[in-house]
């Protein structure tokens, strides 16, 4: 995997030679959708896709769900995801990307073949795909869970921290409005930004905001269990917790369908 990262110049990483580079915000929408995908707890799996690689497990497990009469969209979120990463628009995505299924069970996928506008067609076994969805987190300032975690204690600390908080109503429109507020421009403005960019604003904003109630509450004698939580506007405070969980229950009926596309590459089974 080669990388060609800096903060404000050109990014990109490449892995086996498909080029994946920063999603930018006209596609923020798409990209909070897939966003849970791209960020799944393996551990939170059944047994047998848990010690699959990433894209055999969301593989098997689509295939095994629309079976069952479900549809869970795991898959065309991740494509999807790859799309915008080669700068290919997503409704392109049975073109794009195809795969090669096991001759004996057509549940199991052997490799994946994605090819970019203009590009040869790069060949990738699952396990290959592991450093692609690394990639994406990396690129798009995603962070992935860390496997060694206890997933029903981290469910149990956000049910707990969901019943301390307020309802809030989520809508991207809202956070794009904040953050160009905030940064002194206009909402359109940041539409050509990246999504990592964004995110890193963000948060940026946030700790700032926070620090300066803090540094004001501990003026006035506040103090709390672990020291301040945000002890600098600049620098983010060393992390003991991971990123939030996700049950995969919460993802039904919010992503989009695999179903058409599966079969039809389910069609040409053995032909790749």
């Amino acid at each position: 995997m080669v990388k060609d990262i800096s903060l404000f110049g050109k990014e990109k990483i490449v892995v086996k030679g498909l080029e994946l580079k920063p999603i930018s915000m006209e596609y923020y929408d798409e990209w909070l959708k897939a966003l849970p995908v791209l960020t799944l707890r393996m551990s939170t799996l059944p047994v047998r896709y848990a010690t699959m690689p990433f894209a055999s497990a969301i593989y098997s497990l689509e295939v095994d769900s629309i079976l069952n009469g479900n549809n869970l969209g795991f898959l065309n979120a991740f494509c999807s995801l790859i799309c915008l990463s080669i700068g290919e628009a997503t409704d392109n995505i049975n073109d794009v990307i195809k795969f090669a299924t096991d001759k004996d069970d057509y549940s199991k996928v052997n490799y994946f073949v994605v090819q970019p506008k203009d590009c040869e067609a790069v060949e990738l076994k699952p396990f290959e795909l592991n450093a692609v969805r690394e990639a994406i987190a990396e690129l798009n300032g995603a962070e992935l869970p860390d496997e060694n975690e206890n997933p029903e204690l981290l469910e149990a600390l956000q049910i707990k921290n969901e019943m301390l908080g307020y309802a809030l109503e989520p809508r991207i429109i809202d956070v794009v409005d904040a953050v160009a507020y905030a940064s002194g421009v206009r909402a359109k403005d940041i539409m050509e930004w990246t999504i990592r960019e964004f995110e890193t604003r963000k948060e940026t904003i946030d700790r700032a905001r926070r620090f300066t109630i803090n540094a004001i509450a501990e003026g006035n004698g506040a103090s709390w269990n672990g020291g301040n939580p945000v002890p600098s506007w600049i620098y983010r405070r060393a992390k003991n917790a991971s990123s939030c969980f996700t049950p995969i229950g919460s993802l039904m009926g919010k992503l989009g369908s695999s179903e058409a596309w599966l079969e039809e590459q389910m069609a040409t089974k053995g032909k790749m």
